[in-house]
Formats: C-alpha cells, sequence, structure tokens
C-alpha cells in the first residue's frame, strides 16, 4: 500500500507444451514430471478509484516478461522492477 493505492502482484509462468526425458538430452526434466517454465510473467496491478461516488474504477497494470534464462540471471532484478510500479494520479 503506496499513499493509500493498494498494489497487487502476481507471478504467472507458462509451462512448455511437451517436456522430452532426460535419457533424450533434456538436461531440464529431472524426471519431476514437469519442465522449467518456458515464460514468466510478473505483474503489478492497481484499481484507480473514479473521482464520483460510485465505486468503480480504472484497471492499471504493468507486466514484466521475461523467458527462463533471463529469469535465471536476474529474477530479484526483475521482481525488484515490478514491485517499482507506482501510478499517480493526475491532478
Amino acid at each position: 500500500e503506496i499513499d493509500e493505492q493498494i498494489y497487487y502482484e502476481f507471478d504467472i509462468a507458462f509451462a512448455p507444451l511437451e517436456c522430452p526425458d532426460f535419457m533424450e538430452g533434456n538436461k531440464e526434466n529431472l524426471g519431476l514430471g514437469f519442465c522449467p517454465y518456458d515464460r514468466i510473467f510478473l505483474i503489478a496491478a492497481t484499481v484507480l478509484k473514479n473521482n464520483n461516488s460510485d465505486k468503480s474504477g480504472t484497471l492499471m497494470c504493468c507486466v514484466v516478461e521475461c523467458d527462463k534464462v533471463e529469469w535465471k540471471m536476474a529474477n530479484s532484478d526483475l521482481k525488484r522492477v515490478r514491485s517499482s510500479f507506482t501510478v499517480d494520479r493526475g491532478v
């Protein structure tokens, strides 16, 4: 929560459609029944309330997308980028 604005953070990942066995040369399949994710999406979101009296608002989102190589190299930096998302209401 920043300046009375509530922010939500989500991690979403997509697994590959197929995951060949380790014996077939796939070094990422360690026999656990799944492969590492192909794409990772870090999402920050908030709802800007409208100035009128009803409870409607505008959904504002920031999406940081990376692949598994980028994730391995910089996951903490990518999360920091997502967490830096803020929205300022115009005057």
